[in-house]
C-alpha cells in the first residue's frame, strides 16, 4: 500500500489515511511476532541449558565415585560388607603312594539356625561417612554325616577328584565360618563328629566387625533372626524377611527355609543359594538423590522462562535476552550448591539452603528487572511451590512416577489457561 497520490494536476500528495492503516497494522502484527521470537529463544535457551546440567550431572558422578573410593578405603581398616556362610569342613584324601592327594570338602549342614545383633555406628574421615557394625553371631544345628546329598555321590568331582573317591576323615572335621565374597574361612571350631550314628550337633558364638552390610547363604533346613539397632535398614540384599519390625529403636527380622544342601566352592561367586541380611547404609545416596533432583531442572527452568514471557506480555515490558540467560544459569547454579552442601551436611538441610539461596537471588533479580515487588513476589511463590513439589518426589520412590505425571499434568493446565488469559488481555482491542 502507498501512501502517496497523484492529483488532478500530477503533482504527489502525501495519504494520510494509507499511512495510518499501514501503522496500526504493523502494530497489530508486532506483538504477536515478538512472541513468537521470545519463545523460540526461550527453547533454545533451555536446549542449551542441558549443555551445563549435563555437566552437573558428570560432577555428581565424579563426587561419587571419589565418595565410593574413600568409603572403600574407610572399610578396609574396619571390614567390608560380610557374606557369610556356615559350612562343614571334612578332610579327605585320595589315591595311594606316591599319587595320594589330600583335601578338604566344604559341605553345608543339614540344619542351621543363625542369630545376629548389629550395632552400628558411622566411622568419619574427613567428610566422608561410612556407617559401620559390630555383630554377635550365634550359631546352633546339625550335620549328618550319614545322609547323603546328589551334591555329595555319584561321579561329581571337587577339587580335581572324584568325589566317590574321596576318603573323608569325619573325626577331623571342622564347623567353619567363610566369607563367600573373599573366597575365605573366618573361623574354624572342631565338629566333634559321633562316629556311632555319625550325628554331630554344633554351636557357637562369635563377635564380627563389617561395614554397609551383613548377609547370610544358606541351604539345607535354616532359620535367620536379625535384630539390630538401626532406624533405616533395608532388606533387598536377597530375599525379603518372612517377618520384620521397624522403629525408632532399631529393627528385628527372620526368614526360613529348607532347600537341598550342597557343596560350597570357596572360588564361586555364583550363588544359588538362598541369601538373607540386611544393609544399615540408607536406601537412598545424597548422590542418587541429588541425582534425582537434577532430572527436574528442565521442569523449573522451562517454568521460570515462561512465567517472565507472560509477565513480559501482561507488563508490556520487554526483557533483555542476557536477563533470561542470567536468571537460567542461577537455576543450574542450585544443583551444584546442593552437591555441595549435601557432602557436609544432610540432603534435607542441603536442599533447603540451596533452594532458599537460589530463590532469593532469583527474587531479588526479577525485582530489579520488572521494577515491580508484585511480580517478583510472583515468581518467588512459584519458585518455592516447584521447590517443595520436587523434594517430595525425592523422598517418595515407590510412588515418584505417579506423583510426578499427575502434578506435571496440573502444572500444564495452570500453565495453559494462565497464559490465554495474560495473551489475551496484552492484545490491544479492536474496534
Amino acid at each position: 500500500m502507498t501512501t502517496k497520490t497523484e492529483t488532478p494536476t500530477g503533482k504527489e500528495t502525501f495519504d494520510t489515511y494509507a499511512y495510518a492503516s499501514r501503522h496500526m497494522a504493523h502494530k497489530h502484527e508486532s506483538p504477536a511476532k515478538k512472541i513468537v521470537l521470545k519463545t523460540l529463544f526461550i527453547a533454545i535457551l533451555s536446549l542449551l541449558l542441558l549443555i551445563p546440567l549435563q555437566m552437573v550431572k558428570d560432577l555428581i558422578h565424579e563426587r561419587e565415585e571419589i565418595s565410593t573410593q574413600a568409603r572403600r578405603e574407610i572399610s578396609t581398616e574396619w571390614g567390608k560388607s560380610r557374606r557369610l556362610s556356615v559350612a562343614i569342613a571334612i578332610p579327605y584324601a585320595t589315591g595311594s603312594g606316591k599319587s595320594r592327594d589330600n583335601g578338604v570338602l566344604y559341605v553345608s549342614p543339614h540344619e542351621c539356625d543363625i542369630e545376629a545383633d548389629l550395632n552400628h555406628k558411622i566411622l568419619n574421615i574427613g567428610r566422608y561417612d561410612l556407617p559401620v557394625y559390630e555383630a554377635t553371631v550365634s550359631l546352633s544345628g546339625r550335620f549328618d554325616s550319614g545322609r547323603k546329598s546328589d551334591d555329595i555321590s555319584g561321579d561329581r568331582y571337587y577339587g580335581g577328584h572324584r568325589i566317590k573317591d574321596m576318603e573323608p576323615e569325619y573325626a577331623n572335621a571342622e564347623l567353619v565360618v567363610i566369607d563367600r565374597d573373599r573366597g575365605k574361612v573366618i573361623r574354624r571350631k572342631p565338629l566333634g563328629i559321633e562316629k556311632k550314628d555319625g550325628i554331630a550337633l554344633f554351636r557357637d558364638t562369635f563377635s564380627i566387625k563389617g561395614s554397609e552390610s551383613l548377609s547370610f547363604i544358606t541351604t539345607g533346613e535354616y532359620t535367620v533372626a536379625m535384630t539390630g539397632d538401626t532406624p533405616d535398614p533395608n532388606f533387598r540384599v536377597g530375599r525379603l524377611p518372612d517377618n520384620r519390625s521397624v522403629g525408632d529403636k532399631g529393627f528385628e527380622a527372620s526368614w526360613s527355609g529348607n532347600r537341598e544342601g550342597n557343596l560350597i566352592d570357596l572360588n564361586e561367586r555364583q550363588y544359588y543359594e538362598d541369601i538373607t541380611g540386611v544393609e544399615i547404609v540408607s536406601a537412598v545416596s545424597q548422590y542418587r538423590m541429588t541425582m534425582r533432583t537434577v532430572k527436574y531442572a528442565m521442569l523449573i527452568v522451562v517454568l521460570t522462562f515462561v512465567t517472565f514471557l507472560l509477565v513480559e506480555i501482561w507488563r508490556k515490558k520487554s526483557v533483555n535476552p542476557l536477563q533470561y540467560i542470567l536468571i537460567g544459569l542461577a537455576l543450574v547454579l542450585f544443583y551444584t550448591l546442593l552437591l555441595s552442601f549435601s557432602e557436609y551436611m544432610s540432603f534435607h538441610y542441603a536442599y533447603l539452603i540451596a533452594a532458599i539461596m537460589t530463590t532469593a537471588l532469583s527474587t531479588a533479580y526479577t525485582a530489579s528487572v520488572f521494577s515491580d515487588r508484585r511480580t517478583a513476589a510472583i515468581l518467588m511463590a512459584m519458585l518455592v511451590l516447584l521447590y517443595t513439589y520436587i523434594y517430595v518426589l525425592t523422598q517418595i520412590e515407590s510412588y515418584s512416577l505417579l506423583a510426578g505425571s499427575i502434578g506435571l499434568f496440573i502444572i500444564l493446565a495452570v500453565v495453559m489457561f494462565s497464559s490465554q488469559k495474560v495473551i489475551k488481555g496484552g492484545q490491544p482491542s479492536h474496534r
